[in-house]
């Protein structure tokens, strides 16, 4: 058997990214409450690795989904009812339910321009423009009700250029190609990050993490698969996956956990044994990633975070945990499972 495999039962694809989503979970447990209990948290979890560790994911998955599809259009089929489902149903629930948590009048709720521009924006991946409910989570510390779907628009881009790379991979050579990508993404992304630090301009630190500072993860995704049977990658992989698995949890330079993020992902996923608990086979992931803000944001207007705040992560993570399996089973897999 190769080293690589992405066969659901052959990798540890799907536990990490569940770790990545736990963690970007607890992070937002304490960003979101401000609790000084939970503060710990912030010393030891980071969520814009998670994040990037997803793209490295959709680097290495995507072109090979794209390539293997018969056409363009079965692609983005594909790709649209893995993505779509619990998207807007999170943005619809988000948006009928958000009237149990608002100041406002059932009748000024739902007659407000504010809900229908939250699903409007919302429903095209254009959360920064409407990113709050009429009177939902206004004595909160943030009022977004779900401030982690700004990477979806991230990763439908990568969607629309898949058959860019690939045409251009196949035309001017992947060892040519992609390291052009990942020096102009990382640039783009460092200097970005520089003139933030320097001004405290927020706009940099948006831009930072648009594209295409965020290409630079997807296209290491991308040139794994190109180097994947090599003989020296693989041992490379296997003398540097567990470095890099204490570099991201130690204090180190921003830019060393960036570059040993691509090892520890793959090392973790196609090296070490295959990892079985119970829905391994099951991508929940997803689910638990979309939903997890608006139930901590609830909890912290409950007060759960102020009065006992390791109640109230427990019961986000329980809650975020059932409803991303209850996703799973009820919407996403049901709808690519339509796809046939």
């Amino acid at each position: 058997m190769n080293l690589i495999s992405t066969a659901k039962s052959y990798n540890n694809l799907n536990i990490l990214r569940a770790f990545f989503s736990i963690n970007v979970v607890l992070y937002h447990c304490y960003a979101l409450s401000n609790s000084e209990s939970l503060k710990f948290l912030n010393n030891i979890l980071n969520p814009d690795l998670a994040v990037q560790g997803f793209f490295i994911i959709s680097g290495f998955l995507i072109p090979q989904s794209y390539e293997r599809a018969k056409s363009i259009k079965e692609f983005y089929k594909k790709r649209l009812l893995r993505l779509y489902p619990a998207y807007i149903t999170i943005i619809i629930l988000s948006a009928v339910l958000g009237v149990f948590f608002s100041n406002f009048e059932v009748k000024q709720y739902f007659l407000s321009i504010q809900l229908y521009k939250y699903v409007a924006a919302n429903a095209f991946f254009l959360n920064f423009l409407q990113q709050s409910l009429p009177g939902v989570f206004v004595n909160n510390i943030f009022t977004a009700v779900n401030g982690s779907l700004w990477t979806l628009k991230i990763e439908v881009a990568f969607y629309l250029i898949v058959p860019i790379i690939v045409y251009m991979k196949k035309k001017y050579k992947a060892n040519i190609l992609y390291p052009i990508l990942i020096l102009v993404s990382l640039t783009y992304y460092l200097a970005t990050k520089k003139i933030y630090s320097e001004s405290g301009n927020e706009i940099y630190l948006f831009l930072s993490h648009q594209l295409p500072g965020q290409l630079f993860f997807f296209v290491i995704g991308a040139w794994f698969i190109e180097c994947k049977d090599n003989v020296f990658a693989k041992k490379s992989l296997k003398v540097i996956g567990p470095l890099a698995v204490i570099v991201l949890f130690v204090p180190v330079f921003a830019i060393l956990k960036i570059i040993f993020l691509p090892f520890f992902v793959f090392y973790f996923a196609f090296t070490l044994p295959v990892l079985k608990y119970p829905f391994y086979k099951d991508d929940i992931s997803y689910g638990l990633y979309i939903y997890h803000f608006p139930i901590i944001q609830i909890f912290v207007q409950l007060g759960y975070f102020h009065q006992q705040p390791f109640e109230g992560l427990f019961w986000s993570l329980c809650i975020t945990i059932l409803l991303a399996i209850c996703s799973w089973k009820f919407v996403e897999k049901p709808c690519l499972y339509s796809r046939a």
